[in-house]
């Protein structure tokens, strides 16, 4: 049920609040489903569902899509390669999709829970997903500008992982997009390096190094 429509169905058709888990009904701790954010996965490779496992843990968020050109596979390279790893690790868009079932299906102590859809192409997505809030984009690089430029002419919150683009004219272009159309926007790493914020008082202070690292 889409979380827009849950309190007017639920109200219609009598359906006594007191039979409901509580997790649809909010309280202490619990974000009521009227308020949670829907948010699709954008890219379900080795880093998208490592970080996908931390997301579910936030019970503002509630993740209903998931979209990889790629279906299943089971040779996505680890992070412990350089180590001597060989296991290949899983990822695509059914695996994302089974693990974000498989989570709320624990969550909510329920033998299965099948609200998640998976996409092959993220327009399609865009389209057909009209609940949605919110996307965090987990591609390869070469896509995160076009795919938080679609989002954004949405009008959904777009967060990506690093870089925003490849080349400074799309990244100049997502950027715009962002601050003409106000959209809520995110661009997050792993690490947090000094140079970045060398890089932001330069964009600051323009190419002035006395302003820029002076402290002010």
């Amino acid at each position: 049920m889409k979380r827009r429509n849950f309190i007017t169905q639920t109200t219609l058709t009598g359906v006594g609040l007191t039979v409901l888990p509580s997790h649809l009904m909010g309280g202490p701790g619990i974000t009521a489903p009227s308020d949670k954010i829907n948010v699709a996965l954008v890219g379900a490779g080795t880093q998208g569902l490592k970080q996908l496992t931390d997301w579910l843990k936030y019970d503002q968020l509630q993740f209903i899509s998931v979209c990889d050109p790629n279906r299943e596979s089971f040779d996505y390279p680890l992070w412990g390669r350089s180590q001597g790893e060989k296991h290949g690790a899983p990822g695509g868009r059914e695996v994302g999709r089974k693990q974000i079932n498989d989570f709320y299906a624990a969550r909510d102590k329920v033998s299965s829970y099948d609200g998640c859809t998976a996409y092959a192409d993220f327009r399609e997505m865009l389209e057909k997903e009209q609940g949605l809030d919110a996307i965090f984009i987990m591609t390869p690089d070469h896509l995160h500008a076009t795919i938080a430029l679609a989002g954004m002419k949405k009008k959904l919150a777009v967060a990506t992982h690093k870089p925003i683009g490849n080349f400074m004219n799309e990244t100049r272009i997502a950027c715009n997009t962002a601050r003409n159309t106000r959209t809520p926007t995110q661009c997050f790493a792993f690490q947090d390096p000094d140079e970045f914020y060398s890089a932001f008082e330069f964009r600051r202070y323009g190419h002035d190094p006395d302003k820029a690292f002076s402290g002010s």
